[in-house]
């Protein structure tokens, strides 16, 4: 055995003696169990996109859009991609390495190159497999409503999965070896963008990623732009195999401090998905993403105005009710604010200082957090749009989406889980305070919503009426869903595995318990497509909307009342 290759077969054997030294401490009836409930999931999720996909196929002006933006749109989804490739390599991303591959293995007399090159395969082939499932998904729904072949679409938009995958872990990797500090790595993201968003906006196809996109379409009978499809698929190829080529030849030169960084942020994170502490994953994503509030507010808020406070009579005082409002000067209490009137009431209250201090939260954004906000915002708005002209299983999307953004919107809220010896100290009961805390949040989630539909409006040109009715239900689940993904304690596998012995019975109970803050979501956008039933039977769409979406913001206020007399129960100081 020659001495080059002794490192090599070294580190092997330490590897394989790790991992069975790891499948040996593994609960293979957990870990089964996870399968099993993973596995029907999926099935379920693939059987309804798939079968249960009726609407019409896409015809006229619809199949000629297509023909003309659609490759530029699917190249500027590849261009995000790789824009969030680069900004996770400039943060030591994307291999999340161990203590011990960092500590001992890097700083040991090895290449490496050598070292890294079994993370980075595993990375690679990870995300491969991701973007082949996600473009076959795609694919079938594609199939079922534009012309071709239905074989061919599943096999075009893989392949488009596969290859949008690859260039944006080999951007990751390509950033992370060659260093690039983060305002370098954010202007070469915003310029790869802006490329492909010229090429959408004059129906070009002078960007790569545009040929990438051609690739997405290539069942697509008749003139479609991006090009032939022969070039597309050499361009794309050629593409993935120059920058995982480049991101190889500069692997070993990876920063040490920010892999060890990572590497602890991304085990305490896989902690936390274990343990389904949603709050905990939001809180080490950010400090991953090295996302900090801004230091000084966008917009500074006025001083606000404080009632005076009176001294305290002399001799013995009574205890005040929790909850009740504090005497004012000369002792007139509770009768002197109801002769003040309900707006300085609102102005000087609990309800006054809880939403300036959520404006204050929602003030000090930092940019990255409003553009995915605003991103979140888009993508909902389209999606919607999306079922509206006939893709029904898009509402799926557009729930996601806003359930993905109200988890940003809800940080006062949350402050107030994660601060409960504090909030039991206020006067209020916690049930107020968590009622008060969703006003500005919610308002927030409102704009975003309306952002992204009037936008989809505009482009797309669909009827504005509907769009806009359902803003208010949507943004209503979706702050519902948001709370209880929040309030309600994390259910494991094991837990319910003890109430229900039987697999098949505990199964769907840990799936809908699973999936009950999204759904709720999912249920805003529903008034949208009784809207368009209600346009196919030749009756008012946007009153078809207005009643179902009472509906949905009622159910919502009832859920949303609901979690916070259960807020209320978990307390961390006992009531007087």
């Amino acid at each position: 055995m020659g001495d080059a290759a002794s490192p090599a077969l070294a580190l092997r054997d330490l590897r394989r003696a790790r991992h069975h030294r790891h499948r040996d401490d593994v609960d293979w009836v957990e870990t089964l169990y996870r399968v099993y409930v993973t596995v029907l999931s999926a099935v379920a999720v693939i059987w309804l996109s798939v079968s249960k996909v009726t609407d019409a196929s896409a015809k006229g002006g619809g199949l000629a859009h297509i023909r003309d933006h659609g490759a530029a749109v699917l190249g500027l989804v590849a261009a995000f991609l790789v824009a969030l490739g680069l900004r996770s390599g400039s943060r030591g991303g994307p291999l999340s390495l161990e203590a011990a591959d960092v500590r001992v293995v890097l700083l040991a007399p090895i290449r490496r190159r050598l070292a890294l090159r079994a993370p980075a395969l595993h990375q690679v082939r990870s995300a491969a497999f991701v973007g082949i499932c996600v473009g076959a998904v795609v694919g079938n729904l594609a199939g079922h409503r534009l012309p071709g072949t239905f074989a061919g679409w599943v096999a075009a938009d893989a392949g488009f999965g596969l290859l949008v995958a690859l260039l944006s872990v080999g951007a990751a990797l390509l950033a992370c070896g060659l260093r690039l500090i983060r305002p370098a790595a954010g202007a070469i993201g915003a310029a790869v963008l802006a490329w492909s968003a010229v090429d959408v906006a004059t129906d070009a196809a002078t960007s790569p990623l545009t040929r990438v996109g051609r690739i997405g379409l290539g069942p697509l009978p008749g003139d479609v732009s991006g090009g032939p499809l022969a070039l597309a698929i050499v361009v794309g190829v050629g593409l993935v195999v120059a920058i995982l080529a480049g991101s190889a030849a500069r692997l070993g030169h990876m920063s040490l401090e920010a892999a060890d960084h990572r590497g602890r942020l991304a085990a305490q994170l896989r902690f936390a998905l274990s343990l389904q502490d949603l709050r905990a994953v939001i809180l080490l994503r950010r400090r991953l993403a090295a996302e900090e509030p801004r230091a000084r507010p966008w917009v500074r808020l006025g001083e606000g105005r404080r009632r005076p406070v009176a001294p305290e009579p002399a001799g013995p005082s009574r205890p005040r009710r929790r909850g009740a409002p504090p005497a004012t000067a000369g002792g007139a209490g509770p009768a002197a604010s109801r002769g003040r009137g309900r707006l300085a009431v609102g102005r000087d209250g609990m309800f006054a200082a809880v939403g300036r201090r959520g404006l204050h939260s929602v003030l000090r954004w930092p940019t990255t957090r409003i553009l995915r906000v605003g991103g979140l915002g888009l993508v909902a708005g389209f999606a919607a749009a999306g079922a509206w002209k006939g893709t029904t299983p898009l509402v799926v999307l557009a729930g996601v989406a806003l359930f993905v953004a109200v988890l940003d919107a809800l940080e006062p809220l949350a402050q107030e889980m994660d601060h409960p010896t504090r909030r039991d100290s206020f006067p209020p009961l916690p049930a107020r305070l968590a009622i008060a805390s969703l006003v500005v949040p919610a308002l927030a989630l409102a704009v975003t919503t309306a952002l992204g539909a009037g936008v989809a409006t505009a482009v797309l040109g669909i009827m504005p009426g509907p769009m806009l009715i359902s803003i208010l239900p949507a943004t209503a689940a979706a702050v519902a869903g948001g709370t209880a993904s929040l309030v309600l304690e994390p259910v494991s596998a094991a837990e319910v595995m003890s109430r229900y012995p039987v697999p098949e019975a505990a199964g769907p109970v840990l799936v809908a318990r699973l999936g009950f803050a999204p759904g709720l979501a999912i249920v805003g956008w529903l008034p949208l497509l009784a809207g368009r039933t209600a346009l196919h039977q030749h009756l008012s769409p946007g009153a078809a909307v207005f009643q179902s979406g009472i509906a949905v913001v009622g159910l919502s206020m009832l859920v949303v009342r609901a979690l916070t007399a259960h807020f209320e129960k978990k307390r961390a100081v006992p009531a007087p």
